[in-house]
């Protein structure tokens, strides 16, 4: 699964090294003269510390899109990364892979995809795929609210930590048929100020009382025509988790986006 996401982020850091000007990508959508563009950010961070111990930090974002006349393609990848002493504390990452087509209906269909794992908390490899309706709550130049509802179908495999074995417990694999909602909100605070959340409700259609919440944000403060100050956040809550971990996870992460 490590293998095929590596990959897969190499091919899209290779496809958005494509000259583009900076700009938010939800404020661009909202322009209707602007077609067959790419837009993008990068961030990233990279810590080696020795003291009383070694420590080795490193996380990285991408987020790209490219704006057509009637669909827009979106690319979206995070990668982390910490080790101390020799061991892993932290090695998790994904790729989302969405489209907006026919966007100019009001209510519009979407197509997405995704790989996920999380080795700490035992996820070894996640994947899905679906589809969806977006509706645009409220559209503004500053402003602008959206919703999606639809349905997905999600594979798992999860590994429970089994101490007596070295850490190495049995497997959980589940496959389920989703029901895929969201809420996005973009917020132009200023002209140096910018803030973005998107939230997400699944619940498999045939067990409602198992449902997953997520979301993911960022708050950007412009330094400069291409660079910016980033804080970002994750967050996840698990109602019945597959295997025996804790039903919520978070992060908080700052650090330097370049921007095209």
């Amino acid at each position: 699964m490590q293998r095929i996401f590596f990959s897969l982020l190499l091919v899209l850091i290779s496809v958005m090294g494509v000259n583009a000007q900076i700009l938010n990508v939800e404020a661009v959508r909202l322009q209707e003269d602007t077609t067959n563009v790419w837009l993008g950010a990068f961030t990233g961070t990279y810590t080696l510390q020795s003291q009383q111990t070694k420590t080795l930090d490193f996380s990285f974002e991408t987020n790209a899109a490219h704006l057509g006349q009637n669909a827009d393609y979106y690319f979206i990848g995070n990668m982390n990364f910490l080790k101390g002493n020799g061991e892993q504390l932290i090695s998790n990452g994904y790729l989302h892979l969405r489209s907006n087509i026919y966007k100019i209906w009001k209510i519009s269909p979407e197509i997405f995809t995704q790989l996920q794992y999380d080795n700490v908390r035992g996820l070894k490899e996640r994947y899905l795929i679906g589809s969806d309706a977006r509706y645009n709550l409220k559209e503004g130049e500053k402003f602008k609210t959206s919703v999606g509802l639809g349905a997905m179908f999600e594979h798992e495999l999860w590994q429970e930590e089994n101490e007596e074995q070295g850490n190495i417990g049995s497997f959980r694999e589940t496959q389920f048929f989703k029901i895929a909602s969201y809420l996005s909100v973009n917020w132009d605070i200023s002209d140096k100020l910018f803030f973005n959340v998107i939230s997400y409700y699944q619940v498999p259609f045939e067990r409602l009382s198992q449902y997953r919440l997520s979301a993911t944000g960022n708050f950007n403060i412009k330094l400069s025509e291409h660079w910016a100050f980033t804080t970002s956040f994750s967050y996840w809550y698990e109602n019945e988790p597959i295997i025996a971990i804790d039903k919520v996870n978070y992060t908080i992460q700052n650090g330097l986006t370049l921007s095209f």
